[in-house]
């Protein structure tokens, strides 16, 4: 048997001038993982790309956000069974018209509060586990 191949992923905790985080909505396919869930803007690392760069392009894929890279904060970096998690933060408010972009994958974008995203009884159950814990990290350390 063919051993699973180890990928990188990355995520970037974008957020407005009130403070709220922009989420990406995803497809609502049963043969995708947490379909319906919400997600940071990231995925998976390309092949010869860096984690940051895969940040970069990730938030302008599903995001429609232009990032500087000499200002993305690396926060955080989780090391899963099979996967390398990359955590990053934008330091400046990103104003995006999410009633405007129109996504080429997943359902849409959203902005949703930090205390929304903290509420595991509400709102927050609605986002991928592993990335609810690096965006609750990224806002509010351990």
């Amino acid at each position: 048997m063919a051993e699973e191949r180890r990928r990188d992923a990355t995520n970037v905790v974008v957020r407005n001038k009130a403070g709220q985080v922009l989420l990406f909505r995803r497809d609502n396919k049963p043969n995708i993982p947490y379909p319906d869930f919400y997600d940071a803007l990231g995925g998976v690392v390309d092949d010869g790309e860096t984690a940051q760069e895969g940040a970069i392009r990730e938030a302008l894929e599903e995001g429609g956000v232009v990032l500087d890279p000499a200002k993305l904060n690396l926060v955080v970096v989780y090391q899963w069974p099979n996967q390398t998690e990359h955590n990053y933060a934008y330091p400046e408010p990103i104003e995006v018209d999410t009633e405007a972009w129109v996504p080429t994958e997943g359902q849409g974008i959203e902005w949703h509060t930090p205390e929304e995203i903290a509420d595991f009884s509400g709102f927050g159950a609605r986002i991928m586990p592993r990335t609810r814990q690096g965006i609750l990290h990224v806002l509010f350390g351990n």
